[in-house]
This record gives C-alpha cells, structure tokens and sequence, in this order.
C-alpha cells in the first residue's frame, strides 16, 4: 500500500493540486475509519468463533482417522 501510494500522489498532486489532494485522502481515512471501531468491538467475538470452529474440525478429522 505504501509504495502504491508513493507512485500514485505525484499524479494526484498534479491533478488535484495540495489542498485537494489531502482533502480527498483525509476524506478517504474519514470513510473507512469505522471499520477500526467495528473490528475492536466485534473482533474478539469473531476470533473465537474461529478458534471453536477450528477445534471441531480437528477433533473431526482426529475422531474420522480412527
């Protein structure tokens, strides 16, 4: 991401010129922001749900070999 946005802000910067430019980056950051506050909310939640369906499946598969 980083060396994408390296090459692309010299062609945003000539288009859109500074103020512009920053603005739509900041409004980018802005957008997506939520998705921070939804991943530490739900997050945990969402990893344990994981890990149990994890767990079953290899006592599935352990249970299946014998």
């Amino acid at each position: 991401m980083g060396a994408g946005g390296t090459a692309v802000i010299i062609y945003m910067l000539d288009a859109m010129g500074r103020g512009w430019c920053f603005t739509f980056i900041a409004l980018v950051v802005i957008c997506f922001s939520p998705i921070l506050w939804v991943l530490l909310r739900w997050g945990p939640g969402w990893r344990e749900e994981r890990r149990v369906r994890t767990e079953a499946k290899k006592e599935r598969m352990a249970s299946a070999e014998k």
